[in-house]
């Protein structure tokens, strides 16, 4: 006698991809509202909230990368996306274009490689990791782009 499972059939609305694909129409409308000059101090709060989240997964990838010796940790290519650059980005206060294009290649290339069916790094990212990064695509030029500093 084992255990019989019943068939789930899992909600879209509670699922992973539902939050950050909402997540990414936020970020759109923020965009658009930021070209046509509107801001407001939630806007701002988000961001920080953001960064936050961002600073937290980019120091465990530091930890994991260079404070483990376990094998399956070692050389996690995540940390293309929740890189330790883009928190040092958003803190400086005079943004240099080559840190820029350095964060935007490594977004680019896990967006590609977050593609199903497309893999150019040894590592699989999950498509939720690619809806993260076009994310952060999105704030990081409206940033820079707008000079508004997150922490100010």
């Amino acid at each position: 006698m084992g255990f019989d499972l019943p068939n789930s059939n899992p909600n879209f609305l509670l699922s992973p991809y539902f939050l950050f694909l909402l997540l990414l129409l936020i970020e759109i409308n923020i965009f658009f509202r930021h070209l046509r000059g509107i801001s407001t101090h939630w806007i701002k709060k988000y961001d920080q909230f953001w960064l936050i989240v961002l600073t937290l997964a980019s120091v465990l990838m530091l930890f994991m990368w260079f404070g483990t010796d376990h094998i399956p940790t070692k050389y996690n290519w995540n940390i293309l996306w929740a890189s330790p650059l883009i928190p040092l980005w958003w803190w400086k206060k005079e943004t240099s274009p080559w840190l820029s294009y350095i964060i935007g290649f490594g977004l680019v290339i896990t967006i590609i490689n977050a593609i199903p069916g497309i893999q150019i790094l040894p590592q699989y990212f999950h498509p939720i990791v690619g809806i993260i990064s076009l994310i952060l695509i999105l704030k990081g030029r409206r940033l820079y782009f707008s000079g508004d500093q997150v922490l100010a």
